[in-house]
């Protein structure tokens, strides 16, 4: 009898094990770069949801604004109306003014002797606002992708509202 062939217990190489451990460490990686990957699209889902919950938000507002009001106006007290202003007069002494200031889209709304201020968000620093008071009754709201400070062709939203709420 062999007494080396009985002494010899079957196991794995030190070969084996290595090719073991390489494939385990290649699969590792693949799998924090997949879940890397998913993390990145969930935050610019989340980053796409916000900008339309935040124009979902602008347009409700601009909407109930020009509903309530009574007629736009092309001057009023330190105000005229152009692109970037938009003056609505509600009542005689009620007015509310959308402005695009600096990258920003302000609110005023003036009631008697009370103004409150406040800034609608309007989804980013690349966004460009441009107001439109045809003839008819209806006001529009424009949001622009801007490149180097001027709108460019592509991506754009068109806000549109009816005086007193009615249609045209």
């Amino acid at each position: 009898m062999n007494t080396m062939n009985t002494l010899r217990r079957p196991a794995f190489s030190l070969t084996e094990m290595l090719c073991v451990m390489a494939l385990l460490a290649v699969i590792g990686l693949i799998m924090a770069m997949l879940l890397r990957e998913t993390l990145d699209v969930e935050q610019v889902q989340a980053a796409g949801f916000e900008r339309m919950l935040q124009r979902n938000a602008l347009a409700d507002q601009f909407r109930a604004d020009v509903a309530q009001a009574e007629e736009t106006l092309a001057e009023w007290r330190d105000f005229k109306s152009g692109a970037g202003t938009l003056i609505l007069e509600k009542s005689k002494d009620s007015h509310v003014v959308y402005r695009w200031h600096e990258g920003a889209l302000q609110r005023q709304s003036f009631e008697a002797d009370r103004a409150v201020e406040r800034t609608l968000p309007v989804g980013g620093p690349e966004i460009g606002v441009e107001f439109v008071a045809a003839e008819s009754k209806l006001v529009r709201l424009r949001l622009r992708t801007l490149r180097a400070g001027k709108a460019a062709p592509g991506w754009t939203v068109e806000i549109a509202a009816a005086l007193k709420g009615d249609a045209p």
